[in-house]
C-alpha cells in the first residue's frame, strides 16, 4: 500500500534506479564532500604540471615523467567524471537485474526503513537533518545513514507527509532546547 495509511501513518515505495542513485551522488559531491573531487583534480594538474615542467628542463621524455602526465590525466578525469563513476559503481553493485526498493513507513514513533531482508528503525530524534530538492527529500541519521525518498512516490500526500515529518522534528529540536 503507497500513501497515506490513517491520519499519522505514510508509507512510501522509492525505487533506487539510476536517478535515484545520480541525485544522491550529486548531494553528497556537490553539497556535502567537495574535497575529494578538488583533491583529484588538483593533484592531475599538479603531476601534468610537474612532468611537463620536468620534460622542458630535462628537455628530453622519461618513463617518469610519462607516467606522471598520464596519471594526472587519469585522476583529473576520474575527478571531473567522479559522480558518473559512483552512478555505475552503484548500480553494478546491485544483484543482475534487481532494483532496489526502500519502504518508509513513517508513525508516531519515528521511520521504518524495509529493503529487501534488511528492516532499520529510526526515533525522529535520531534524524539529524532532513533536505529537500525538487525531486527528493534527503533524510540523515545519526549513525552517518543517508536515505532518499522521490517526492512523486508519496502521491497527494507529500505536502501531509512533509508537514508530519517538520512537526515531529520541530518538537524533539524543542524538548531538546528547552532541556538546556
Amino acid at each position: 500500500m503507497k500513501g497515506h495509511m490513517h491520519p499519522e501513518t505514510f508509507e512510501v515505495v522509492t525505487v533506487y534506479d539510476e536517478a535515484a542513485y545520480a541525485a544522491l551522488v550529486r548531494l553528497m559531491m556537490r553539497k556535502l564532500r567537495r574535497w575529494p573531487r578538488y583533491m583529484l583534480i588538483g593533484t592531475g594538474i599538479l603531476s601534468i604540471a610537474g612532468a611537463g615542467y620536468a620534460m622542458l628542463i630535462q628537455n628530453v621524455i622519461s618513463a617518469p615523467a610519462l607516467l606522471f602526465l598520464l596519471l594526472g590525466n587519469l585522476m583529473c578525469v576520474f575527478g571531473i567524471f567522479a559522480d558518473k563513476f559512483a552512478v555505475r559503481m552503484m548500480l553494478a553493485s546491485n544483484k543482475k537485474g534487481t532494483k532496489v526498493e526502500n519502504h518508509y513507513l513513517f508513525d508516531e514513533d519515528g521511520l521504518e526503513i524495509r529493503s529487501g531482508d534488511t528492516v532499520k528503525q529510526y526515533a525522529f530524534k535520531d534524524m539529524t537533518r532532513v533536505f529537500e530538492t525538487g525531486e527528493y527529500l534527503f533524510f540523515f541519521f545519526s549513525d552517518g545513514q543517508i536515505c532518499l525518498m522521490r517526492r512523486l512516490d508519496a502521491g497527494g500526500d507529500y505536502d501531509a507527509l512533509r508537514a508530519f515529518i517538520d512537526r515531529k522534528l520541530a518538537a524533539i529540536r524543542h524538548k531538546e532546547s528547552a532541556r538546556g
